[in-house]
């Protein structure tokens, strides 16, 4: 499915996106929260599309899954392909290739990854994003703090809420209101604005949608992935009767899908 972005389909959010972009600018940290579906990464997205490719290129994005060294192994990744001098140095001849880099980083302690990626951040401008994070522990507290405020290298966090069942240590770096942004469902008038703007873009105006849009908008609880994602649901012919649409079918198998995206 084609993210929001790449669809011009973000609605509803100007004063979210003005507040990251200017906290991008201002090299500021930022925590990103909202339940599933809320449309935190298309947030993220919009704003980096708006940068200066010069910008842009320099914000790195990573999935902050699973340990802290399995993160530390993605970010050095990350780097060596926006062709950071200082992560390029510190590979061997041989490792040249992205597969020989990737083998060459899941040999390496926590402690050489993390000494590797301060000295690029101490060299280097970047901005650092880690999405889908989950209960993150005293290690990445710790390492998180260190390129904070020792390494002067903001740091952007997408999660599902606040507290510790969804941010763990990390909570404790975004205590004050001003660090935080927080996405909801979207208004009526946005939510419908961008219920119609699916639905045009999935080509499906031709079907009998006298009751999907409020069903839609009803099951959606007015969050804007769960619309995108339903709307490109009903393109498909499984969940077509005719001219119809199976709303309810798409609705119990959209959240039977959220809730294997939530497990991972």
């Amino acid at each position: 499915m084609k993210s929001s972005v790449q669809s011009g389909l973000l609605f509803g959010r100007r004063q979210e996106l003005a507040r990251l972009t200017a906290a991008i600018r201002e090299r500021r940290s930022l925590l990103i929260f909202g339940p599933p579906d809320s449309g935190k990464s298309a947030l993220v997205d919009q704003a980096l599309a708006n940068l200066p490719k010069n910008l842009a290129s320099r914000c790195l994005r990573v999935k902050a899954e699973g340990s802290l060294q399995r993160t530390l192994q993605q970010q050095v990744i990350r780097l060596f392909a926006a062709k950071d001098a200082t992560v390029e140095a510190a590979f061997p001849s041989q490792a040249a290739g992205s597969q020989s880099v990737e083998s060459w980083v899941k040999k390496q302690t926590s402690g050489r990854l993390r000494s590797v990626l301060f000295r690029a951040f101490d060299a280097g401008r970047y901005w650092i994003f880690w999405d889908n994070i989950g209960q993150l522990g005293l290690a990445h507290y710790h390492f998180l703090r260190e390129v904070i405020w020792m390494r002067k290298t903001p740091v952007y966090l997408l999660a599902r809420g606040l507290g510790y069942e969804y941010l763990g240590q990390a909570g404790r770096l975004f205590w004050s209101h001003e660090w935080r942004v927080e996405l909801g469902p979207l208004v009526a008038e946005d939510a419908r604005a961008l219920l119609e703007a699916a639905i045009k873009r999935e080509g499906i105006t031709n079907l009998d949608l006298s009751e999907f849009h409020e069903q839609v908008l009803e099951a959606s609880r007015g969050l804007p992935g769960a619309i995108v994602r339903m709307v490109a649901m009903a393109g498909q012919p499984q969940y077509r009767y005719g001219n119809k649409v199976k709303t309810k079918l798409i609705h119990i198998d959209y959240l039977v899908q959220l809730a294997s995206r939530v497990q991972v």
